[in-house]
């Protein structure tokens, strides 16, 4: 986390993305993430966008 992320504010953003995405936010709804060219995480938006699943 950030530095200038404030203590109280980087646990709760922990603790959101702990219960969001436990596997990390490459995961996608119904763990289809193997479908796509790369991970979701390391694309642009038009590349995102055409890979609607």
């Amino acid at each position: 986390m950030d530095k200038t992320v404030p203590a109280g504010a980087a646990m709760l953003l922990g603790f959101i993305g702990d219960i969001e995405a436990p596997k990390g936010y490459g995961t996608i709804y119904g763990n289809n993430q193997g479908k796509l060219p790369k991970p979701l995480t390391s694309m642009k938006r038009r590349l995102g966008n055409e890979c609607q699943l």
